[in-house]
């Protein structure tokens, strides 16, 4: 399957490697510049949704908006945790991580 990596950007294969969960552990240390560039990329996905949740909240659909506005939070703090080297793909881990 390495193949289809190929053709893959830098952003991509930082989510397809961290973010789908392809790592063994649930929270674990990454390199300092994999660390940076996945924080950069989470924050820019929080404010993507955050822009989408700003249109719902504009257009009266305010389910669509607590929706977004919550995976735009959840991507935030994933993105700090990010700078210090932690991960978690379920929301219970971004709510309480193993931070020592």
């Amino acid at each position: 399957m390495p193949h289809r990596h190929r053709h893959m950007g830098k952003k991509q294969k930082i989510q397809h490697t961290v973010l789908s969960g392809n790592h063994p552990e649930r929270n674990q240390i990454m390199n300092e510049n994999h660390t940076t560039d996945l924080s950069d990329y989470r924050l820019n996905k929080a404010r993507e949704l955050a822009d989408d949740a700003r249109l719902l909240f504009d257009n009266r659909r305010y389910d669509g908006c607590i929706n977004r506005s919550y995976y735009a939070i959840f991507s935030a703090v994933r993105s700090l945790l990010a700078l210090v080297g932690l991960d978690s793909r379920k929301h219970s881990g971004v709510i309480l991580p193993n931070v020592e």
